[in-house]
Formats: C-alpha cells, sequence, structure tokens
C-alpha cells in the first residue's frame, strides 16, 4: 500500500469539491493493471480569523508537481556475466602464460649457458666493480692504486665477458684492438687508451687528488657503458 499527500492551498473560505478520478495500478498478484474509481472528495473550509493576508508568492512552499506514469518492476540480481572484470580474471592469466614461458626459457638458458650467463650480466658485474671503486673515494686517503686497479678489472672484465675470453688472457692493446673491430668511435677509444695507460703506470705517477679520482670515475662509466652497447 503506498500513501500519496498533496498540499492543497485555498485562497477563500467556503465548499470545494475534489472531481473524482479514475486510476490504473499494477496488480503482481493479479499479474495485470487493474483500474479504480476514486469518489469525489468535499471540503469545507473556515476562514481563520487570526491568519495573517497574504499571497502564494510570498511563500516558498518547495513543492514542484510530479506528473507523468510510473512502472514497477521486481529487482533482479545482476548476472555475474555482465561484469566486465570477470573476463579480465579468465584472460589475464591466458595472456600472462607466454610470459611465463619466455621468463623460464631465459632462466634455463642463464643456467645452462655459461657464456651467454657471463654475456648478459657483463656490464652488471662491471657496475658492481665500479662501485667498490667509487668506495675508495669516499675515505680520507683513498688508496689510488687499488682504485685504478679496480678500474682496469672492470674494463678487462666487461670485455672478456661480452666476448667470452678470459681475461687473464687480455693486454691493454688486445683490449684496443678487440674494441677497434667493434663500433666504439675514435674519441672513446682514444680516452680508453689514455686511461689504461695510466692503469699501467700508475705507480710511477703522481699522487691526485679524490676530485680528480671522481671524474676519473665518471670517464670510466661512460665508455663501459658503450663497450656493453657495441660488443
Amino acid at each position: 500500500t503506498r500513501t500519496f499527500r498533496d498540499i492543497v492551498i485555498v485562497r477563500q473560505a467556503g465548499t470545494f469539491t475534489i472531481n473524482a478520478e479514475d486510476l490504473a495500478f499494477y496488480d503482481p498478484r493479479r499479474a495485470r493493471y487493474v483500474n479504480v474509481n476514486l469518489a469525489a472528495l468535499q471540503l469545507l473550509v473556515n476562514r481563520d480569523e487570526q491568519a495573517i493576508a497574504t499571497s502564494i508568492e510570498q511563500r516558498n512552499l518547495g513543492v514542484l508537481p510530479v506528473t507523468g506514469v510510473v512502472t514497477w518492476q521486481r529487482a533482479t540480481p545482476a548476472s555475474i556475466w555482465n561484469h566486465w572484470w570477470f573476463y579480465v580474471l579468465i584472460v589475464l592469466p591466458v595472456a600472462l602464460i607466454p610470459l611465463a614461458l619466455i621468463r623460464k626459457r631465459e632462466d634455463d638458458r642463464l643456467r645452462g649457458d655459461h657464456n651467454y650467463a657471463r654475456r648478459v650480466r657483463a656490464l652488471e658485474r662491471a657496475s658492481a666493480t665500479l662501485d667498490q671503486a667509487s668506495a675508495l673515494t669516499s675515505t680520507s686517503a683513498p688508496d689510488i692504486k687499488s682504485f685504478m686497479a679496480l678500474i682496469q678489472n672492470a674494463i678487462y672484465g666487461i670485455v672478456a665477458d661480452r666476448l667470452a675470453l678470459q681475461e687473464a688472457t687480455l693486454t691493454d692493446q688486445k683490449v684496443i684492438e678487440l674494441l677497434s673491430d667493434s663500433r666504439l668511435d675514435e674519441n672513446s677509444l682514444r680516452e680508453l687508451q689514455k686511461i689504461l695507460t695510466k692503469c699501467s703506470t700508475i705507480r710511477f705517477a703522481p699522487v691526485i687528488g679524490r676530485d680528480n679520482l671522481t671524474h676519473e670515475l665518471e670517464r670510466v662509466k661512460s665508455l663501459v657503458t658503450k663497450i656493453a652497447e657495441v660488443i
């Protein structure tokens, strides 16, 4: 059962009639629309002697008329097939299978192919060696010979790992020759030659400051990255 309330504004005293009205509504028990007749209503309005005369324009009752046809429907639960996330949950695992297979194949190759693993991890190993050299620059009295030895090890190591060579068989001249056959530019080759020469003759070189060590380290990091890109 539903109850509807309307506000009736009477402008003068008297007897008023609200005409009869036909109404149709849907009866779910009968499963059909039912027509009913609302009988006319008689309203008797008496004047309020204490009321203050006013006009309807001066009042804001906040009431607006509602018109149209209302259809009542029974709420039904939405099927899981109508939710987009259900299909995502189905497709996502299937899409991840090829990625998992590629990852497994890569891991198997890294474990089974020693030279391939050296090539893939060459830059990582060289960067770790240069990190050790960087740690020396933070000390109050850095060991210059150890610093330059680590730089040389990083350069030799990345060349040996990328080309599947034994690091002990490399020399400064061999490293330059191998990189000359690659796409390493001439300026980088000349800079690399200077650094390797300094590493080999450091015992006879004057002691350099910590700022110079930091600058030297940044140059080597840039060269190591270039070497990893061309071989």
